[in-house]
């Protein structure tokens, strides 16, 4: 029996699921050809995307990534298919680290805002899936690998960074290549909200300083 692009790849989703590849995915099903295109062409769908080729999906299945932020369009079956042939012919060491990737992303989804002692409770339940071969092809171990930050609190270990201590000047890179650092991105970010404010007057509304990163310590 030939299966059409979306079976195929929904196939070889599962297929990577089974590895522990993929710890979750999500089919979205339609009842015909137009409501599907309707939703792809519609601001729910494609245009969700900035990628100029998800821009230009006209077919089935539309593959993406909502596990990241944004969400990372992938493309049609073809292109699914190609990485999935990738992430299983890959090395061992190439397969755990997708197997971390995959638990990371569940890891935080469900972390949210929590609190240390909540952060410690849904780490160690996962562990605790990963001891027991709910997770499979996931070790426990492969997972603390992933997240040295969550290894260290199990561990009553102290964390190289902690609320109160001064944060490191590492550096960054504009998009154009251009290097600076934390504390210098800070001060260009300043200087730009003075220079808005200044322009705009008292009426304005206060711009503010918005750092989002992350570091494994």
């Amino acid at each position: 029996m030939l299966l059409c692009d979306y079976q195929r790849a929904v196939a070889a989703a599962k297929e990577l699921k089974s590895k522990g590849l993929l710890l979750r995915f999500t089919e979205m099903t339609f009842d015909s050809r137009d409501l599907y295109r309707e939703w792809l062409f519609s601001h729910d769908g494609r245009a969700k995307f900035s990628s100029s080729r998800a821009q230009g999906h006209t077919s089935s299945p539309f593959v993406f990534d909502e596990g990241c932020e944004p969400m990372h369009y992938i493309g049609g079956c073809d292109d699914f298919l190609d990485l999935a042939s990738t992430i299983s012919a890959g090395s061992k060491e190439d397969q755990e680290t997708a197997k971390s990737v995959a638990a990371t992303r569940l890891f935080y989804q469900r972390m949210g805002d929590d609190s240390d002692e909540e952060l410690l409770k849904k780490g160690q339940m996962i562990l605790n899936a990963c001891s027991a071969g709910h997770i499979e092809g996931l070790t426990a171990k492969a997972f603390l690998e992933g997240h040295p930050v969550l290894a260290k609190m199990l561990d009553n270990k102290p964390l190289n960074i902690t609320k109160g201590v001064t944060a490191p000047d590492g550096k960054i890179f504009h998009l154009d290549g251009t290097e600076t650092s934390i504390f210098g991105a800070i001060a260009e970010a300043q200087l730009r909200a003075a220079a808005i404010q200044k322009i705009a007057g008292a009426s304005a509304t206060p711009v503010s300083v918005l750092l989002n990163f992350g570091s494994f310590t």
